[in-house]
């Protein structure tokens, strides 16, 4: 099976109140390191591609490379500021001082699992101001006897055709960080999977669970997904340490 995760961050403009300096850069390797590890699929380091930029040039570049790929399974990520296009009804992600509206990402593979972590608030194009930010490390696991990327592949190939979305907030609304944690949204997310226990937790039920921890603990945003409601099954996030 042919993998590539595609991970993305832009910490915005050095100087600015907003400027996320190492955070996004931090939080991509948190995610690389789950991905890595039993539980999140058992990627190789050479599968994924982590760009921490505030060049879009560069971002638009390395979008197209995987979509000319021909991967059979996408994971995508982004972490950094955002907004709502209240016009466009479109989420948007700024990358420096640019806009790269969520539709690039879109169709990168006919399985596609995708996670941002940033603000949708809604804005009118001639009103922008910046906004947020994403989680915790995630410790590789050891090596055992059980082949998880052959479980991972496994799972996948049990999947329709599908491309599902994780939000970290809903519209008109913020994503909140923390200077320990990151971002609150991919810190849940990372959470619940590298805690699971059962054989196969899909992207559906970590995100439910995750949402569900966040309000538990009283965290002021909503997230908020997108998958195909026809689906028998869904995209694998986590395997479980006895899977």
């Amino acid at each position: 099976m042919k993998r590539r995760a595609l991970l993305i961050g832009s910490p915005g403009i050095p100087g600015t109140k907003t400027y996320l300096k190492d955070m996004t850069k931090n939080d991509l390797n948190k995610i690389k390191n789950y991905l890595m590890s039993n539980t999140g699929g058992k990627w190789y380091e050479y599968e994924i591609l982590l760009i921490d930029t505030n060049n879009i040039d560069d971002v638009k570049k390395y979008i197209d490379i995987v979509r000319k790929e021909n991967n059979d399974f996408v994971f995508c990520a982004f972490t950094g500021h955002g907004w709502y296009d209240g016009y466009k009804y479109s989420r948007v992600f700024e990358i420096g001082g640019s806009n790269l509206y969520e539709s690039e990402f879109r169709q990168l593979s006919k399985k596609q699992l995708s996670v941002f972590d940033s603000c949708a608030e809604v804005y009118k194009p001639e009103t922008l101001t910046e906004t947020r930010k994403f989680e915790n490390s995630i410790a590789m696991d050891s090596m055992d006897n059980k082949n998880y990327r052959e479980i991972y592949n496994n799972e996948i190939l049990k999947c329709h055709q599908q491309e599902i979305s994780l939000y970290s907030s809903s519209i008109d609304e913020f994503s909140h960080t923390d200077d320990n944690l990151g971002g609150y949204f991919i810190h849940y997310l990372l959470k619940t999977g590298s805690s699971n226990q059962v054989k196969n937790l899909d992207a559906i039920d970590t995100f439910q669970i995750a949402k569900e921890e966040m309000k538990k603990d009283r965290r002021s945003q909503t997230p908020t997904s997108s998958f195909p409601k026809s689906a028998r099954n869904f995209l694998p996030f986590s395997l479980g340490r006895y899977a």
